[in-house]
């Protein structure tokens, strides 16, 4: 988000708005604006708390930013026509982020949906942000549009990888084998019985272990998948997964970190094949 300067302690409390209008209120914006969005809950009591109360005086850098959320219509509210232009609020799904006036054509198309709105700017005389449509992602309430929002609002990676990341990958593929000048550098485990407490079908075993008797005490090896022997400090595939970061499990999928040529084979730890890993 935007890098801002604060003002803390009680005296710059004074100043900060309440839910009441004021001078300031944009005087285009529509009288349900005043009211809090639909999907916000009172705060937490013991939450707030542990706040120490504080302004902004300042935006030291603006960060561009698109929103998820809600056209709002209330009860008894009138859906303009088709084509006729009016001030709409947004309500994010986000409750930290303000409602967002909207001009838009659309609101009798729009209303009911998820959408996406980009901030465009903030007059400091205006109460809320004016901002622009930019895209619906379909009907609110619908589980696939609400996974959407979800990783859209988490800025989650969910397209293909670039051409130039999977450019990274062995030529092989997965009939890569490893090469015996690599297999020389390194400890053969692989007279060990070693296993894995993943659960059957599991395809991305990234570690296992081993426990063997040694006299009147045990050894314990734990064993991680060597990523770094196909992902390169510094390359387009090591810079795509530090973008993405982690790899994420929804009910339905998974969003990998990196592709599954390596999660799910090359640096997945199966049985009955040569894998690299870090041991200990």
């Amino acid at each position: 988000g935007d890098r801002v300067a604060v003002a803390v302690g009680a005296a710059a409390a004074a100043v900060v708005l309440d839910g009441a209008a004021d001078e300031h209120d944009d005087a285009d914006a529509p009288a349900a604006i005043a009211a809090p969005c639909a999907e916000e809950t009172p705060p937490d009591d013991e939450a707030a708390s542990n706040e120490v109360p504080g302004r902004v005086v300042g935006v030291v850098k603006r960060e561009p930013r698109t929103l998820c959320g809600s056209f709002e219509t209330r009860d008894g509210d009138e859906v303009a026509a088709p084509g006729s232009r009016r001030l709409v609020p947004f309500c994010p799904v986000d409750r930290r982020f303000p409602k967002v006036l909207v001009e838009t054509r659309q609101l009798a198309r729009l209303a009911g949906q998820r959408v996406v709105v980009a901030v465009d700017a903030w007059n400091p005389a205006d109460r809320y942000p004016r901002g622009h449509y930019v895209e619906a992602l379909g009907e609110r309430g619908d589980k696939a549009t609400e996974t959407k929002v979800l990783l859209r609002e988490l800025d989650i990676a969910t397209g293909a990888f670039a051409p130039e990341a999977l450019g990274c990958l062995p030529l092989e593929g997965a009939a890569f084998i490893i090469p015996s000048a690599e297999i020389a550098t390194r400890v053969d485990l692989r007279a060990v019985d070693v296993c894995s407490i993943d659960p059957p079908g599991c395809r991305d075993i990234d570690d296992a272990l081993h426990c063997v008797p040694r006299g009147a005490n045990f050894e314990v090896g734990v064993h991680i998948a060597d990523v770094t022997h196909f992902v390169a400090s510094g390359s387009p595939l090591d810079l795509e997964a530090a973008r993405r970061g982690t790899s994420t499990y929804l009910v339905d999928r998974r969003l990998d970190m990196l592709p599954s040529l390596l999660t799910a084979d090359l640096c997945s730890l199966r049985a009955d094949v040569d894998r690299l890993a870090f041991s200990a």
